[in-house]
């Protein structure tokens, strides 16, 4: 048994009442009480399926069109893509993730001058 005043002690000394914080005197919160509503009735809304059982609703996607123009790349993807090329050449036995690490390290390590697209 450790000694008395130890760190490792275990609770207070043999015979001496436990020692309550002002927590552990209070009695616990009342919390109001919420009426329940009926069934289909609330502020969140649902599908009623067979039997009375509630479905979450689907999100409808919107189709997309094939023949809408897309986005310019950034100037981040411009810089990654000539970069890219340069590293694969000097060191073929790189891994993909490695390369994007070190791309990533010198983008961080660029001036917003520097990070700007150009013609």
């Amino acid at each position: 048994m450790p000694p008395m005043g130890s760190p490792f002690a275990a609770g207070p000394p043999m015979g001496a009442a436990p020692q309550l914080n002002v927590k552990q005197m209070m009695p616990p919160p009342q919390l109001p009480v919420v009426p329940v509503q009926p069934n289909g009735v609330g502020k969140r809304k649902a599908d009623h399926g067979q039997e009375g059982e509630v479905t979450k609703r689907k999100r409808v996607k919107r189709p997309r069109d094939p023949d809408a123009p897309k986005r310019p790349p950034s100037s981040y993807l411009l810089f990654q893509n000539e970069v890219r090329q340069a590293m694969k050449r000097a060191n073929p036995a790189m891994a993909n993730h490695e390369i994007l690490t070190n791309i990533s390290q010198r983008w961080a390590g660029m001036s917003p001058e520097e990070k700007e697209v150009r013609p």
